[in-house]
């Protein structure tokens, strides 16, 4: 069974009563999205924290840069990879010629986390 997915028993109630029964479930755990550049040194800073489903965390951590905008093509990345802290913590190295705004991504990104927040107060 993958880690993603966990049995857990739980109590089920119908028309005949109450009883235990083994259910699957998803779990979520943190990731740690670090992104490392090129910009008169190599600097490291952490992008974003995201609740996710383990596994997958290379792609997911690669199309949050493009979907943000931070990269354009999957050639500016020189690695994508676990950082040896634990399977929650995932560095992404952009290669040396990668230009970034990393103050205009986060206020992106800060901008779209607002957008969510008012549309789940007025639904």
């Amino acid at each position: 069974m993958s880690k993603s997915i966990q049995q857990i028993t739980i109590t089920k109630f119908d028309a005949q009563g109450k009883q235990d029964v083994l259910d699957m479930v998803a779990c979520e755990e943190p990731l740690e999205i670090s992104i490392s550049f090129y910009d008169k040194e190599w600097q490291t800073k952490t992008l974003s924290i995201t609740m996710r489903t383990p596994g997958n965390d290379e792609e997911l951590a690669t199309g949050f840069l493009f979907t943000e905008g931070i990269i354009q093509h999957y050639n500016q990345l020189e690695h994508v990879r676990h950082k040896d802290l634990g399977q929650n913590q995932i560095e992404v190295k952009l290669t040396p010629d990668t230009d970034i705004d990393l103050e205009a991504a986060r206020t992106k990104f800060l901008y779209h986390i607002e957008l969510r927040c008012l549309w789940q107060n007025v639904h």
